[in-house]
């Protein structure tokens, strides 16, 4: 899943798309119908539990979703600075090097 859409508009999609009242779907989620809506504006940013349960509810790819909920974070923290893009790239860095390292460190002890 490549999109720009926010996670608050994908749900507000979906729910639209499926025919069903807010209610129904923040009953799902075991929400409060006035936080769901938050989400759904982007005035509340959903924790990941539950990103996983709005996943199960709509029949998504929970890794998907999930990429999608980071990804968004992620920009939300970095948006603003001039040197953004540069973080990133040094973060993919960081990633590849813990991972080569735990990878070493997982055969020492086999």
């Amino acid at each position: 899943m490549q999109t720009l859409e926010t996670i608050g508009q994908l749900v507000r999609r979906l729910r639209k798309e499926q025919g069903l009242p807010l209610r129904k779907i923040a009953a799902r989620l075991d929400l409060d119908p006035s936080t769901l809506s938050k989400i759904e504006r982007g005035d509340r940013f959903p924790t990941k539990d539950l990103i996983r349960k709005i996943a199960q509810a709509f029949g998504m790819d929970e890794r998907e979703l999930l990429i999608l909920y980071h990804s968004e974070k992620i920009a939300n923290d970095l948006y603003r600075e001039d040197y953004g893009i540069e973080v990133l790239e040094v973060a993919e860095q960081r990633i590849e090097y813990i991972r080569q390292k735990n990878t070493v460190q997982k055969d020492l002890f086999k």
